[in-house]
């Protein structure tokens, strides 16, 4: 998806990279607003969603290495634990534990768990990045409003107002390329979650024994769905939020009549919430992840 939606990627993060230059110039009381935006982004979107997606893909490497290292030290035999179970064509299920299909096979499934943690702290996590970076442009141009209309002169209000105007059509063109660059991705993951948790549901009436690295499995399903669901409610949310911030900056104390009239349009475009589609089909959302998780 990232190949192949290159240049929208791209022109996400140049975006990003040219706000947060922009940001620092910005007054104090939006500084605050911009620094809420970043911890945000690091604690959940960076260092929390790493860390949940380091310990879902490693579960599985680490435990086998853990009984592995009991079997041969303990029971000086010889170990029978892979990342993840694998079956080697022509060959008899218990030839995969002989020397050098083993090792070679051990190497593997490693090499695969590496893969998976590295395309999902980047595309997985770069989604949740870009919808932070859009909720942060929203709440900054309804800011940015109420300083215009503490405007000293109606030239001034005039270009404050104008600005702020840009600035939420920059806002909404930009969650529209988040919507072009995810919107498959998205739909991709909800259908992949939904096998995995029937995947899941069988093993558990088949009488299957859940040990710790499916439990992990299971949880690590559930919440997979849930985090870009989560952002993409929080996107609408804070779309939603928009009309109501800017119909409380201050008008009612601007005599002009243009300035109102400007404001009455930006409030009639932000009472149609953006949302996240996957497959410009159907809306992602809590209300999504709720349907799934009735299955």
């Amino acid at each position: 998806m990232m190949n192949y939606h290159e240049e929208s990627a791209l022109s996400l993060i140049e975006e990003m990279n040219a706000d947060y230059a922009m940001y620092s110039r910005l007054p104090a009381h939006h500084q605050v607003i911009v620094a809420e935006g970043i911890r945000t982004s690091r604690v959940y979107a960076e260092r929390g969603y790493i860390a949940f997606i380091s310990f879902c893909v490693l579960n599985f490497p680490f435990l086998a290495s853990v009984m592995n290292a009991y079997i041969f030290l303990a029971k000086s035999e010889s170990p029978k634990y892979f990342a993840h179970d694998v079956a080697i064509p022509f060959l008899k299920p218990e030839a995969v534990f002989i020397s050098p299909y083993f090792e070679i096979m051990t190497v593997y499934t490693a090499y695969c768990a590496f893969l998976y943690l590295v395309n999902f702290m980047g595309y997985d996590a770069f989604f949740g990045l870009c919808i932070n970076h859009a909720c942060l442009k929203m709440r900054l141009f309804c800011a940015a409003m109420e300083d215009a209309m503490k405007a000293q002169t109606s030239e001034q209000m005039r270009e404050r107002v104008s600005r702020v105007i840009q600035s939420q059509c920059k806002a909404f063109s930009y969650v529209d390329t988040i919507q072009e660059v995810f919107n498959v991705y998205i739909g991709i993951i909800l259908f992949a979650t939904m096998i995995q948790i029937c995947t899941c549901m069988y093993h558990v009436t088949e009488g299957y024994e859940l040990d710790p690295k499916y439990i992990v499995y299971t949880l690590g399903t559930i919440a997979y769905i849930y985090i870009p669901c989560r952002y993409s409610s929080k996107l609408k949310d804070v779309s939603s939020e928009t009309a109501t911030l800017l119909y409380c900056c201050g008008w009612e104390a601007v005599p002009d009549l243009w300035p109102r009239k400007a404001l009455l349009y930006m409030i009639l475009r932000a009472q149609r919430p953006k949302e996240i589609i996957a497959f410009n089909m159907f809306v992602f959302d809590m209300e999504r992840f709720v349907a799934v998780s009735l299955i």
